[in-house]
């Protein structure tokens, strides 16, 4: 490695550390793309009420404006269903009971 491949390795790692050491505040503008990225909990099919949630019942899909974000998956897993769902319905917490 020669001195400017070394002041650039070491001007990189500084700025690394910056990064890493600056909280990210999202703008306005980002917060609707941040939603968008992210996911929520839906119904993979159609559920009768009463029924016991399993892996093969939800999945995690866009956008991420539901109640229940995609990364409580495992939180859904086992409750019941207070009420039939449609499939591609975005679940609440209210549509759950233990």
């Amino acid at each position: 490695m020669d001195p400017s491949e070394l002041r650039h390795l070491i001007d990189r790692s500084q700025e690394i550390h910056t990064a890493l050491h600056n909280p990210k505040q999202r703008t306005g503008p980002e917060e609707d793309v941040y939603r968008f990225a992210r996911a929520s909990i839906v119904a993979d099919k159609d559920l009768p009420e009463g029924h016991r949630i399993t892996e093969a019942d939800i999945w995690a899909r866009r956008p991420g404006n539901g109640e229940i974000p995609g990364f409580e998956f495992d939180k859904v897993l086992g409750k019941c269903l207070t009420r039939s769902v449609s499939r591609n319905h975005q679940l609440t917490w209210s549509d759950l009971t233990d």
